[in-house]
């Protein structure tokens, strides 16, 4: 079921003051475009900029363009290791003798 349509898009404190000093003409430093709240809804003010998003012990750096608008920046995150099947040895097999 998806979200109500009455509901706004979430967009977090420190994101929204961003984009209203964006929208008063305030130039804003690199420390603060460090995202840590990935739930966050990507406003369209924001399109362009370069932002640092927290994955859990790095940063990944992303470039807004016009196909993030409306997603969250979660999505373009990856925070957990890929699995892989680990492969099997190939281990001597003995030869069987087959007694009469």
């Amino acid at each position: 079921m998806g979200r109500s349509t009455w509901r706004l898009n979430f967009i977090s404190k420190s994101t929204m003051s961003r984009v209203v000093k964006e929208s008063i003409g305030v130039n804003i430093k690199k420390k603060n475009s460090i995202i840590m709240n990935k739930s966050s809804t990507i406003p369209k003010s924001l399109i362009g900029n370069i932002f640092y998003i927290h994955k859990g012990k790095k940063y990944r750096v992303i470039k807004l363009l016009d196909y993030h608008l409306g997603f969250k920046f979660g999505e373009f995150i990856l925070t957990k290791k890929p699995f892989t099947f680990p492969k099997k040895s190939k281990s001597k097999t003995k030869s069987k003798t087959f007694r009469n």
